[in-house]
């Protein structure tokens, strides 16, 4: 009974900070940023504050399962709404998908990769968390979805609008099957194992050189940033060029070689122009400093006050005085009871 009592207070308080709470901490100090993300985000705050119940019912797994499912309905909405954008702008699915699906389905990820890289002491979470993340979405995402439609289909059999799709598989597959099409997804799969290859080379080398994946002197932060950046750049205009284009391997492999020039050529100069930015705030410091004014990201040391030698500082209570002299008494003053 108290568990029980303990979870229903919390997800009355649960429900209270989804409507209230707008900065985090405290509400009074909150900026118009602050009240603006608070308004937009209050109906996913609240449905979710309501509907999910707090993890201290059933040991968590309760919390758990909500949450899930939750999940997986906002999933299916992000798809859906995605592509009948597309649909309605004359963008192909491959297109959608690898864009504004998969920025949509991945921004918890990023938050969560953010909050770990900032709150840990080390980068394993931060990166192990990518990592965890993709190896879900292969081997869960696609492994359960593809394996439960082969059975379904082994079972069910080829019907008539199964031949009508894939009426070429039917002479090698009589009693039907799940067919998936690869379309244009070797070459992205390739653009993509690629550009992870460089990425995971640039953590080790920054491992190497100053003993952490995250970190480091500004220049390495800013080049990690523009590269990493850059390189999804990559594969997405790869793969929406070979979308629009078809093109043989010679041109896909020039391709590639010609977005790796781009890439190299774009962190330069960037870097260059990151470079010179950094350098022109500097000086202009300096400059501040050398003209008597105050450098705001400096600390100033305030002068400390002469003293003359051989003098003790003292106080209200220096020298320490002495003791009261004792309260003269009239003579006949008595402390005996009276009789």
């Amino acid at each position: 009974l108290d568990r029980l009592r303990l979870g229903s207070v919390t997800w009355y308080e649960d429900i209270v900070d989804a409507l209230c709470n707008v900065s985090g901490e405290d509400s009074e100090g909150a900026s118009i940023a602050d009240w603006v993300m608070h308004i937009v985000s209050v109906p996913w705050k609240l449905a979710y504050a309501v509907l999910v119940p707090p993890p201290i019912y059933c040991g968590g797994w309760l919390c758990f399962m909500f949450a899930l499912v939750h999940i997986a309905i906002l999933t299916a909405f992000i798809i859906d709404f995605a592509e009948l954008f597309g649909c309605v702008c004359g963008i192909e699915d491959s297109i959608t998908a690898i864009t504004f699906v998969a920025l949509g389905t991945s921004m918890p990820d990023l938050f969560a990769s953010i909050t770990a890289a900032v709150q840990d002491e080390t980068a394993d979470a931060s990166i192990i968390n990518v990592t965890g993340s993709n190896s879900v979405n292969v081997f869960l995402g696609i492994g359960l979805p593809w394996t439960f439609a082969a059975v379904y289909w082994t079972i069910v059999g080829p019907t008539d609008e199964w031949k009508a799709l894939y009426g070429e598989f039917l002479r090698r597959y009589p009693n039907g099957v799940f067919v998936v099409k690869a379309g244009h997804l070797s070459f992205s799969v390739g653009v993509f194992s690629l550009a992870a290859c460089i990425a995971l080379t640039f953590i080790c080398i920054r491992r190497w050189k100053f003993g952490g994946e995250l970190g480091g002197p500004f220049g390495w932060k800013i080049t990690s940033f523009l590269l990493l950046v850059l390189l999804w750049l990559l594969y997405v205009g790869l793969s929406i060029w070979n979308t629009a284009v078809e093109a043989d391997f010679a041109t896909q492999v020039l391709a590639i070689c010609v977005g790796l020039c781009i890439v190299e050529n774009a962190l330069m100069v960037l870097g260059m122009c990151f470079y010179v930015l950094w350098a022109w705030s500097a000086r202009r410091r300096a400059s501040r400093c050398s003209d008597g004014g105050v450098d705001d990201d400096a600390i100033e040391d305030l002068p400390q006050p002469s003293r003359p030698g051989n003098v003790v500082p003292c106080g209200p209570r220096d020298p320490t005085p002495g003791l009261p002299d004792p309260l003269a008494l009239p003579p006949d003053y008595c402390f005996e009871m009276p009789p």
